[in-house]
């Protein structure tokens, strides 16, 4: 039998995010999907393993049919939400990673935030 469970890697033990149906010293095989996210401590800076994470995991999921909204990212597991709304994404995600290290990027747009106003000159 196969199950497919979400596990958090904390002190060099993958511990599960939900109950496991096993008995108690059961022996398991286990697979892990993805590569592994380095720590902060590794000289990776906190934008570049955001991007990496979106690139490579979350941007042929969303672009397209969610053009233009916000993807808030952590960092250490690659979990993410979506929404129009950067604060909302980052509640949520929040809620279920209450310590996450977290990026936002725009889908389909090179910066996630524009600061400053357009002007225009009439003559």
């Amino acid at each position: 039998m196969t199950t497919n469970v979400r596990a958090r890697y904390t002190n060099g033990t993958l511990v599960p995010l939900e109950p496991l149906d096993l008995e108690e010293g059961a022996e398991v095989t286990v697979s892990v999907e993805g590569a592994p996210v380095q720590s902060t401590t590794d000289g990776d800076s906190l934008e570049s393993r955001g991007q990496a994470i979106y690139e490579e995991r979350i941007r042929a999921k969303v672009e397209g049919r969610e053009q233009g909204n916000i993807v808030v990212i952590d960092v250490e597991s690659g979990d993410y939400e979506i929404d129009p709304d950067d604060a909302s994404a980052l509640a949520r995600l929040v809620m279920r990673r209450p310590n996450a290290l977290t990026y936002a990027v725009r889908v389909g747009h090179p910066a996630t935030y524009r600061m400053g106003a357009r002007f225009s000159l009439r003559a």
